[in-house]
Order: structure tokens, then C-alpha cells, then sequence
């Protein structure tokens, strides 16, 4: 199997630390985690290689996901990009389904949503 290679952008350490532990215990690797999107921008752009799958919330200070969203967007066409949100509202999710995100995740979720997600991605990037 091949690892994949991940990044986590939510504004709570503690949400970041729940995704990381279920990636990790897949065999993936988390690349790199930010709190906002403009961290996550300044992360992936340092990167030689885009990551494999961004789990992306919506809600962020400075740079919220959708916005964020629509600039991954801009310049990777392919990238895997997973909301993860709190946020139910059927405008967010078309909003974000309209900018091109693949997968959408609503919180609280389960260990078993993250690792079907993953597969689903790994079946896309073949």
C-alpha cells in the first residue's frame, strides 16, 4: 500500500490531533497541520510535492476553507480536498461543492468516515 501523504487545516489543535491519529494509524503521514488557511497556503506552497488529500474546515480565523478552498483550486486542479465542518447548512455545501472540494465530512464523525474518505482518495489518484 502506498502512504499517502496528508495535510490537516483546522483552527482546533484538539481536531488536528483526532484526524492525525487516524491517518497515522492507517500507515499514512501527515506532512504538515495549520490553523488557518493562510498557514495552510504558506505550508503547501513550501512543499516540492503537493500532498496527497487536504482535510480542510470551514470555519477559520483569517482565511476561512471556502476561500481557501477556491485558491488550492486555482492552482491544483487534482488535489484531493476533504471538508471537514460542523457546519450542516446545504448553501456551505454547495458553496464548497461548487469551488471543488471531492469529499465532505460533518462533525462529530468516526474513525471509519476518515479511513473510508482516504480509500475513496487513494481510488481516485490511481
Amino acid at each position: 500500500m502506498r502512504r499517502l501523504r496528508i495535510v490537516i487545516a483546522d483552527d482546533s489543535k484538539f481536531m488536528r490531533t483526532l484526524i492525525k491519529r487516524i491517518i497515522e494509524s492507517e500507515g499514512h503521514i501527515v506532512v504538515g497541520e495549520a490553523g488557518n488557511g493562510i498557514e495552510l497556503l504558506k505550508l503547501i506552497n513550501m512543499f516540492n510535492e503537493k500532498p496527497d488529500i487536504v482535510f480542510l474546515d470551514i470555519n477559520m480565523p483569517e482565511l476561512d476553507g471556502i476561500k481557501t478552498l477556491e485558491i488550492l483550486r486555482e492552482k491544483y486542479k487534482d488535489l484531493n480536498i476533504v471538508i471537514v465542518s460542523a457546519l450542516r447548512r446545504r448553501d456551505i455545501i454547495e458553496l464548497a461543492s461548487s469551488a471543488g472540494v471531492m469529499f465532505f465530512i460533518t462533525k462529530p464523525f468516526t474513525p471509519d468516515k476518515i479511513r473510508d474518505i482516504i480509500k475513496k482518495c487513494m481510488r481516485r489518484s490511481k
